[in-house]
C-alpha cells in the first residue's frame, strides 16, 4: 500500500461524520464510531481494500474481477478490492456504501445534512 493510496483513502473517509483512523490487526482501518468500514489489507500476496457492501449488490459486484470475497468474513458482508487500476469515483461510491452499512442513525442523518 503506497503512501499516496493511504492519503487518498484518508481524504475520502475522514470527511464522513464521526470517522477516525486506527490500526486493526496491524492494518490501517477507518471506523464509523467503533465499527471499521474500510480496512487496508494484504491477502495472498495482494494489497487490497476491505469494504462492506449492500447484500443486494454483492453478486453483481463480484462480477468485477478486481473484487473478491474477503476470506475472513464468515457472514459474507464485505468484499476486498485489489489496488489494480482504481477508478476513484467508483471507489468513493463503494466507500460511502460501506460507511452506510455500519454507521449509526445519527451519523447517517449528519451525512444527509451535508
Amino acid at each position: 500500500m503506497t503512501k499516496a493510496m493511504h492519503t487518498r483513502l484518508r481524504k475520502i473517509c475522514l470527511r464522513l461524520p464521526e470517522v477516525s483512523e486506527a490500526l486493526s490487526f496491524g492494518n490501517v482501518a477507518f471506523r464509523a464510531g467503533k465499527r471499521p468500514f474500510v480496512v487496508m489489507d494484504h491477502y495472498k500476496g495482494l494489497d487490497c481494500i476491505f469494504i462492506y457492501v449492500d447484500p443486494g449488490r454483492r453478486d453483481a459486484l463480484l462480477r468485477n474481477k478486481r473484487l473478491f470475497k474477503a476470506p475472513y468474513d464468515p457472514r459474507e458482508k464485505g468484499l476486498c478490492r485489489t489496488l489494480e487500476k482504481i477508478d476513484w469515483t467508483e471507489m468513493k461510491g463503494l466507500i460511502l456504501d460501506s460507511y452506510r452499512q455500519v454507521a449509526l442513525a445519527r451519523m447517517l442523518m449528519a451525512l444527509e445534512a451535508k
